[in-house]
């Protein structure tokens, strides 16, 4: 009887171990793929709706006023999940859907962020990197724009939204692996 006991535990054990070995590549693979899959998708839809907002702002042509600019940069934002920059051609910032007012004054020129440089180029421009402004990692996608006073949109969104993401996966997998075991 003992020696059944012995290979009944050694069977559950072997079982066990398979399973969370499976459970834990599973979860390590699924935290590699989901960021980059989940950043890939962000980044698609920002250019996607930066093409529309450049193709829609070079439509109004000379009909925005440079004082109206701001206030239009604050309605894009609010009809869209992202924040949204309007710059003139040297870099200054003319509007921001999170910076009203006065405060466009006070912010950095953007001319030389990586993402403004590369669309001014090729038409569009992507990065990612650290808001001074927000204190967060962000996805930059900046839009050239055919406009007398608006040379870009950028258009942000912040990568916190992978982190939870990834970080609920992971606590699922804790739950599924003490389910596994306890059971």
């Amino acid at each position: 009887m003992l020696s059944y006991f012995g290979i009944r535990s050694r069977v559950f054990l072997a079982v066990a171990g398979v399973a969370t070995a499976g459970l834990l590549f599973v979860a390590t693979i699924v935290s590699i793929w989901l960021p980059r899959q989940t950043e890939r998708r962000m980044q698609q839809t920002l250019e996607a709706e930066g093409r529309l907002l450049a193709d829609l702002l070079a439509r109004y042509g000379s009909q925005l006023e440079p004082a109206e600019i701001d206030a239009e940069a604050d309605r894009l934002g609010r009809d869209l999940p992202a924040r949204v920059t309007l710059l003139a051609r040297d870099g200054s910032v003319l509007g921001d859907s999170t910076v009203s007012g006065e405060a466009l004054a006070d912010l950095e020129n953007h001319a030389g962020r990586p993402e403004v440089i590369q669309a001014a180029r090729e038409g569009v421009g992507t990065a990612r990197r650290r808001s001074d402004t927000l204190e967060t990692d962000m996805l930059y996608v900046a839009v050239r724009v055919d406009h007398p006073a608006i040379a870009s949109v950028r258009l942000a969104l912040p990568l916190s939204e992978t982190g939870e993401q990834v970080g609920a996966i992971r606590a699922a997998t804790l739950v599924s692996l003490a389910l596994a075991l306890g059971g």
